[in-house]
């Protein structure tokens, strides 16, 4: 899905499908759902919007470093506010431009109104590595 100035979007690098979680849903429970679904972050959804990611990081170091109790906190005590969506159609080089300035490792990318997938910047850095994010 190239847009017409042959630019890489979203849509080409995002990781889908994305595992989602619930506001109210415990920090064991997001542990549980990371663990069976080989993932290392949720996003963390409110009636079927992104609201906000929590991260297999953010969890060791709360629970590991600071001694929360993973089943007495929900996923909404622990998460990071999730402040922008990209759409699917998006130059990859305006959501990484966004994350960096806006110091976030990940962001959600929707496509009419719906989650359709996570991109962090790890993938963005094996994309440019592998070549697919011709320079400009």
């Amino acid at each position: 899905m190239k847009n017409l100035e042959n630019k890489t979007t979203a849509a080409q690098i995002m990781n889908k499908p994305v595992v989602t979680i619930g506001l109210c849903e415990t920090v064991e429970d997001a542990i549980r759902k990371m663990q069976e679904r080989h993932v290392n972050w949720l996003v963390v959804e409110e009636d079927g919007f992104p609201v906000g990611l929590i991260t297999r990081d953010l969890i060791i170091s709360l629970v590991i470093l600071e001694g929360v109790k993973p089943y007495k906190k929900t996923v909404q005590d622990l998460m990071t506010d999730l402040d922008t969506c990209f759409e699917a159609d998006s130059d990859i080089r305006t959501v990484m431009n966004y994350m960096l300035k806006a110091g976030e490792d990940a962001t959600v990318i929707t496509e009419k109104d719906k989650i359709a997938g996570f991109i962090s910047l790890g993938d963005i850095f094996r994309h440019i590595h592998e070549g697919k994010i011709p320079q400009e």
